[in-house]
């Protein structure tokens, strides 16, 4: 009998230790409630921004331009000489915005494991943390001594059968998508710039056409890789007869925040501005998806290779079921792509006379937050994120030690019962 006691004890061990964080997902709506042991969150974005070595300007003086006095359409990428980009994990800027909440969900477990998930958020922000705890904890261990107990008293009371059912008594009182692409319709002849842009974008270009405007910008400039999107296919982008993945938006300008005026080709000073700046002032940018040396270009509207985890962010978080892990953006390694509206019309004026033609761009390798895809942390026993500052992420797992507690729990549960077992065998032989 004492091994079906025992038995019926590792069967209890075996299921405990078995137990795993338990961590439900809900979209977190404006007044919710964070219970204990809750987290919110904010799936990350990624802000790139462009700029030079230059010090940063202690006066009250207007900006002034990045571009070399003499640069025209002709020579336009010499105003991103020195610049480099830098990127840096930032919020989404979706509405509604991309926040969750993750809150441990013990009745999984039967209240047999404990989970808490804690986080230090990055300074002035309110869902980005620069450190993510997720915390387990096992019960199994009273739960085990409390069968053994049980199951000692049971002996004392109705021999083996009673030891059984006080193993069972004492076990139970003890317990405590892609992003879809917009495509443009296809131009009619002749193409225009405008063809071009993406759909979202709100590009003034009605001013550009003036072949006497020179090219101007002032850095630093920042970009949101959430308002980027499409992202381009890297095999899509040789060629400017299909517009439908190559769009482009409208690249921000810092002169657009001071006084620095378009000039004319050759002027020295603004004396006679043609016009105020605009957002943009001609400069556009679309952001392609790359991959690394001989490796395929990747589709930017399928999920991204990474570690046993990567997911559709929709997927992931239409699964009401508690887990043991936890949600980050993955990481996509991609190239700006900057041009002047000037040398995009010539391309589009060439290809449409027969020829292939694309537009001389500066580019910009970099990596981007893209919370279209997930990558989930297996964190089963608990473990740290630490997130990097540009994007991903660090995993540490904790060491599931809870099996050495169980074993010791075990073994010393199945020596009581053995020698409840022997004084029992014994009292009936009198």
């Amino acid at each position: 009998m004492n091994k079906k006691v025992t038995i019926v004890i590792l069967a209890f061990a075996t299921a405990l230790g078995g137990c795993s964080t338990a961590i439900k997902y809900t979209a977190w709506q404006d007044g919710d409630a964070i219970q204990s042991g809750a987290l919110r969150f904010g799936l990350q974005e990624t802000t790139i921004t462009l700029a030079t070595p230059a010090p940063a300007k202690t006066d009250s003086s207007p900006p002034k331009s990045n571009c070399p006095d003499k640069v025209s359409s002709a020579n336009w990428w010499t105003c991103f000489n020195q610049v480099a980009a830098h990127a840096a994990m930032a919020p989404s800027t979706a509405n509604p915005s991309k926040v969750y909440v993750a809150t441990p969900d013990d009745a999984k477990s039967l209240h047999l494991a404990t989970t808490t998930v804690s986080g230090t958020l990055v300074s002035g922000q309110d869902t980005l943390y620069s450190v993510v705890t997720v915390k387990y904890s096992s019960n199994a261990t009273t739960v085990i001594a409390g069968a053994g107990s049980g199951a000692v008293t049971g002996f004392g009371i109705a021999g083996p059968y009673g030891a059984v059912a006080g193993l069972v008594i004492g076990g139970i009182s003890s317990g405590t998508v892609p992003f879809n692409l917009t495509k443009n319709p296809v131009p009619a002849a002749p193409p225009k710039v405008t063809d071009y842009i993406c759909p979202d974008a709100t590009v003034d270009l009605s001013n550009a056409s003036d072949k006497n405007l020179r090219p101007s910008i002032v850095f630093p400039v920042a970009i949101n890789s959430e308002g980027a999107k499409p992202i381009s296919s890297a095999s899509g982008i040789q060629s400017v007869k299909d517009n439908s993945l190559v769009c482009w938006h409208e690249l921000p300008n810092a002169a657009s925040l001071g006084t620095i005026l378009p000039q004319r080709v050759g002027s020295a000073t603004p004396a006679s501005p043609l016009r105020q700046p605009i957002s943009g002032d001609g400069w556009l940018y679309r952001v392609v998806a790359i991959s690394d040396q001989n490796e395929k270009a990747p589709d930017p509207t399928q999920p991204l290779p990474g570690p046993p985890g990567t997911m559709l962010a929709t997927a992931y978080f239409a699964d009401t079921d508690a887990r043991h892990d936890f949600p980050y953006s993955s990481c996509r390694k991609v190239q700006i792509q900057i041009t002047w509206w000037k040398d995009l019309a010539d391309a589009i004026a060439t290809s449409a006379s027969g020829k292939d033609a694309s537009p001389e761009v500066v580019n910009f390798a970099t990596v981007a937050a893209d919370s279209a895809f997930l990558t989930a942390a297996d964190l089963k026993k608990g473990g740290v994120i630490n997130f990097k500052a540009d994007c991903g992420a660090n995993v540490s797992m904790d060491v599931d030690s809870s099996a050495v507690a169980d074993i010791n729990a075990v073994v010393t549960a199945s020596q009581n019962i053995y020698k409840a077992e022997q004084t029992w065998a014994t009292s009936q032989k009198k």
